[in-house]
Parts: C-alpha cells; sequence; structure tokens
C-alpha cells in the first residue's frame, strides 16, 4: 500500500508533466514603434487607417495565434492636437479607451484594474471584457507613453487550459515600452 508521500509524489509528477511544454518564447520587437514583447510565435503585421476629430490615426498591429489564443500588440502615433489634449486631461484618456474597446468588441466589461509595462512611465489600464460569442474573453491592456499609445492583448477561453493562462499572462506581462527610435 502506497503511503501519503509517495502518493503525493507520484500523483504531483503527473500534474508536472502534464505543465511542462517546449514552447519557447522569443523577444519580438519593433524599433519604430519603441516596444518589445516576448512571444510563443513570430506575429505578422497589420497597418490600419481610422478617422479621428483630430485626423487619421495609424494603427500598427502585430498579432499571432498559438494555441487557440490571440496575441495582439500595436501602437498608434497620436497627433500633436490629441497629445496635448490628453496632456491636460490624463483620465480622459482612459475613459475614451475603455469604452472604445468594449463598443468595438460589442462584449461586456467584467472589470479593469490599473497595470503598469516595463520601461519609461508606463502606467495605463487592463480591462476584461466577455465576447458575444459566450466562450471568450478579451484581456487588453493600454498604456500611453509620450505621443504613443500602446495596445496589447489576448482573446483566450473563457476556461483557458493552463497553457493557455500562463502563455497569455506571461505575453501580457512582458511588453517593455521603450519608445520610439
Amino acid at each position: 500500500m502506497l503511503n501519503k508521500l509517495s502518493l503525493t509524489i507520484i500523483v504531483s509528477s503527473w500534474l508536472l508533466a502534464g505543465c511542462n511544454s517546449n514552447t519557447t518564447f522569443k523577444t519580438f520587437s519593433s524599433r519604430e514603434g519603441g516596444f518589445s514583447v516576448e512571444v510563443p510565435i513570430l506575429p505578422t503585421e497589420k497597418t490600419s487607417q481610422m478617422e479621428s476629430l483630430y485626423g487619421n490615426l495609424i494603427e500598427h498591429d502585430y498579432f499571432s495565434i498559438y494555441d487557440g489564443v490571440s496575441y495582439t500588440v500595436g501602437y498608434i502615433r497620436l497627433p500633436d492636437d490629441l497629445y496635448s489634449e490628453l496632456k491636460k486631461n490624463p483620465g480622459r484618456f482612459s475613459n475614451l479607451d475603455i469604452s472604445g474597446l468594449v463598443s468595438h468588441s460589442k462584449g461586456r466589461l467584467l472589470g479593469e484594474r490599473g497595470v503598469s509595462a516595463a520601461g519609461r512611465h508606463n502606467h495605463g489600464k487592463e480591462v476584461l471584457i466577455s465576447l458575444p460569442d459566450g466562450k471568450h474573453n478579451l484581456v487588453s491592456r493600454v498604456f500611453w507613453s509620450d505621443k504613443t499609445l500602446y495596445l496589447i492583448h489576448t482573446i483566450i477561453p473563457k476556461q483557458p487550459s493552463y497553457n493557455q493562462d500562463i502563455y497569455s499572462t506571461r505575453f501580457l506581462d512582458s511588453l517593455r515600452i521603450i519608445g520610439p527610435e
């Protein structure tokens, strides 16, 4: 008969073996964007334009999908007028961006909290949004540094596997903002 210690060792070994992964994260950096991030698979770039009250904004996104999770990091250069406006009222930035994320995703806001990123004075917000499909959540972090808005997010199953949860958290926590060259 197995004693408790032997049983604990066997069960722990079995559980840890299931958590072991051969995934090697790679550092992806954008000189133009002024950031680096760790990713499980190198991303593809997508650039899009959007109209705003302050003129055309160009969003640079880098995205990949790995193990059923979508990983995206990107940035938008802010026009001088918008930058001046946000500098006068930084709270407006957080409120506008959160409501924009929720309405754009057509989801439901589940929560928000303050976060920071490595690098220069990079305080921001993290929001958790339930997506309309009922099966996924959007975890998004937004940072404003100098004249640049940085966005990093994952789309993850509501009931993620251990690796999906760990990898998405590692990705979100790895953002380092160094500023554009």
